[in-house]
């Protein structure tokens, strides 16, 4: 992975554009996030998404939170889009209440499966060819990933 330098003046900028996204996003004005952060001025939450004041890390726990996302989605130096805050969402939904192990083992092979650039695509392939058979899920995903190393 791309090593990125940042310093603090684009730190606070991205901080402020990452906040402003989701907190549109999530429906919600400057003022109600303000509040739920617990700031007192309603003009806070506005001079952080213009990037002229920064969070603490508290209070990036604390929006990410309200905002449903994990706090690395608010620092982030890449553009999120609206399907990532998704997934952000179903992650921390998942993460965050007690969940069958089956599902975190399919959510850790599907994200593996992502990371390796392996889409749906190339899984239905790899079921035709060897429709007819029968096979472990595990084994054919196991087929998949040894397959995208070599």
């Amino acid at each position: 992975m791309k090593q990125i330098s940042i310093n603090k003046y684009e730190f606070k900028k991205l901080l402020g554009r990452n906040i402003k996204k989701l907190r549109m996003k999530a429906g919600l004005s400057q003022v109600e996030l303000g509040k739920k952060i617990g700031f007192k001025s309603s003009g806070t939450v506005s001079q952080i998404e213009r990037g002229a004041i920064g969070l603490n890390v508290e209070n990036i726990y604390r929006a990410s939170h309200i905002l449903g996302v994990h706090p690395i989605a608010l620092c982030s130096p890449f553009e999120i889009s609206d399907d990532q805050v998704e997934i952000y969402r179903n992650i921390m939904t998942i993460f965050s209440e007690p969940t069958d192990p089956h599902i975190i083992e399919t959510v850790k092979t599907v994200l593996e499966l992502a990371v390796n650039n392996i889409s749906l695509k190339k899984i239905a392939g790899k079921i035709r060819e060897i429709e007819g058979m029968d096979i472990n899920v595990e084994d054919l995903i196991d087929s998949i990933l040894k397959s995208k190393k070599t």
